[in-house]
């Protein structure tokens, strides 16, 4: 009886979470969807111009460098910011889009969101290199099966759906264990003075005990992800503005036990 109420729980905190996400990101949807391209944006056209200058001149290591200092020197700040920014609309209902460059405003700012990203995509890393070898490991068998892949347009495209499926399938499970690294940085927006490693640190022992749930919340968001892929990428940005919020909610109502029948106040305790 006792676990069935602790699973029941669970489910209402994760319908919570969620009710309470959607509501207020319903309400900024546009502002939503515009803060989250901002983050997007600038890495996409990196690839962009890292994909033209890799067919011009073939080389390899200039074209990931470029990439590589854009999502570092310019895509973490915005992160670190659009969390901030959730933040805002989650609990005070509204937030201004200049909350996105709120890293880029302040050395000190800008300093602690790389660090926190970087501590956040270490972790993240460490994590997701188990999916990708199973994938890789998937694709060397069917080669080694089948070498003619190779040559053979048809099985090369139908490989690629394969191990496109297999990864989803295979990453889910992880997915979940790298999203309660988001709660960090509702962690650090709030206590300034708590530093990146720390903020990974503490959110995973929020999260701890919560894999199979993170896991069972990630795969209650795939109608929204492959809705995001059926809209050619335009509700992606409503896909990861919601899922970002509810993380933040469920970060906070595991911080706050005994405040779970409640939604966030109006007034974060930043």
């Amino acid at each position: 009886m006792q676990e069935r109420e602790v699973g029941r729980g669970a489910v209402n905190l994760r319908r919570k979470s969620k009710m309470i996400a959607r509501d207020r990101v319903m309400r900024n949807l546009l502002w939503v969807m515009v803060a989250v391209l901002i983050c997007i944006l600038p890495l996409t056209m990196a690839a962009n111009a890292a994909y033209s200058y890799l067919l011009m001149t073939g080389n390899v290591a200039l074209a990931l460098l470029l990439c590589a200092a854009v999502l570092v020197l310019l895509v973490l700040p915005l992160i670190y910011g659009l969390m901030h920014y959730l933040m805002d609309v989650l609990f005070c209902h509204r937030g201004s889009l200049l909350t996105v460059f709120d890293a880029l405003g302040s050395r000190y700012n800008y300093v602690r969101s790389l660090k926190l990203g970087l501590c956040v995509a270490l972790r993240s890393v460490l994590w997701m290199s188990i999916p990708v070898a199973l994938t890789v490991g998937y694709c060397y068998l069917a080669l080694v099966r089948d070498p003619s892949i190779v040559q053979d347009a048809e099985k090369f495209y139908a490989l690629a759906g394969q191990l496109s499926l297999f990864y989803l399938v295979v990453s889910t499970p992880f997915i979940g264990r790298v999203l309660r690294y988001a709660g960090a940085y509702a962690l650090a927006v709030r206590a300034q003075g708590m530093g990146a490693w720390q903020a990974t640190k503490t959110a995973a022992r929020v999260f701890r005990g919560q894999g199979v749930r993170l896991t069972v919340l990630v795969l209650s968001f795939l109608g929204w992800q492959l809705f995001g892929i059926w809209t050619m990428g335009i509700g992606t940005l409503f896909y990861w503005g919601y899922l970002l919020s509810t993380m933040i909610a469920y970060t906070w109502y595991l911080e706050h036990p005994e405040k779970q029948t409640e939604p966030p106040s109006d007034t974060p305790d930043r």
